[in-house]
């Protein structure tokens, strides 16, 4: 699954990722000006500053939630906003507490390429 940042919208607003595991997600800016990702709750904030370019963006996902992913240069302006559910999802866990358990070490079962 590829996810593009456009002018001004993603290519789509909604992901769903497995819960405890390694995302390498690619982002290419297809739009004309400078475009973000970002998920605020698991420390993503990865500019992908010139059009034509991509970024990969890697991150672990912890427990099931459901997280807002945007881009912090057009979130409020032009709405560029999605869904990111992890695992079953359900209710982000409040700021500052633990899905319950270390965050497993990547291995060939949950390193995922979207």
């Amino acid at each position: 699954m590829a996810l593009e940042a456009q002018d001004f919208q993603y290519s789509s607003t909604a992901l769903t990722l497995p819960a405890n595991a390694t995302i390498n997600l690619t982002v290419k800016n297809t739009g004309s000006v400078h475009h973000n990702f970002s998920i605020k709750e698991l420390s993503v904030n990865q500019d992908i500053e010139t059009p034509g370019t991509s970024k990969t963006i890697t991150f672990t996902t912890k427990g099931d939630a459901t997280y807002t992913f945007y881009c912090e240069y057009h979130r409020d302006s032009k709405g560029m906003k999605g869904t990111a559910t992890i695992g079953n999802g359900g209710a982000a866990p409040a700021a500052g507490t633990s899905s319950g358990g270390a965050t497993p070490s990547p291995s060939a079962s949950s390193l995922y390429s979207y």
